[in-house]
């Protein structure tokens, strides 16, 4: 869905970057409806959005010529 709308990898991650920044501040209802009511408890998403925030930063220090992907 995120990275049908990016045309570079550059993009989608500042487009992924941006999502977890908004969905940091938005409300516990917010967040709720994001997660499609799938979530029981929301108390470990402030860690995990944290975490995707750290991987992106940790992708854009790899030189796009080192970096590998999976398909």
């Amino acid at each position: 869905m995120l990275a049908d709308d990016c045309d570079t990898e550059e993009e989608y991650l500042a487009a992924a970057e941006k999502m977890v920044n908004n969905l940091k501040k938005a409300s516990p209802d917010s967040q709720d409806d994001f997660l499609f009511n799938e979530v029981d408890n929301l108390s470990a998403l402030p860690v995990t959005l944290d975490k995707i925030l750290a991987n992106i930063a940790r992708v854009r220090e790899i030189p796009k010529e080192k970096r590998t992907y999976e398909f």
